[in-house]
């Protein structure tokens, strides 16, 4: 693979990031073939962070090209309370 990344100069945030597979690779029963392409790009959108807000991927299938695009806006800041047990789990009451 080989790829690049943006980074805000002021803020050193990775603002964003995009590869290209350079030889086909097998990965969790899948194969990308070479040429696939994934891009991502973050906005800093929500009290100073950055979320992505593009991301696309781009594969060849057989003569084909497969291009799937998300787009994401309007993200909010949420909180949630969490319980995490480990061992055996009691029954809730």
């Amino acid at each position: 693979m080989q790829g690049e990344l943006g980074i805000d100069t002021r803020t050193y945030e990775i603002t964003a990031m995009s590869y290209e597979v350079s030889k086909d690779v097998d990965v969790l029963g899948g194969r990308l073939a070479k040429g696939t392409q994934y891009a991502v790009t973050l906005t800093n959108e929500v009290n100073g962070c950055y979320l992505p807000s593009r991301l696309t991927f781009e594969q060849s299938s057989g003569k084909d090209r497969v291009v799937q695009v998300e787009e994401y806006s309007k993200c909010k800041k949420f909180s949630v309370d969490i319980y995490v047990q480990f061992g055996d789990a009691k029954d809730p009451q």
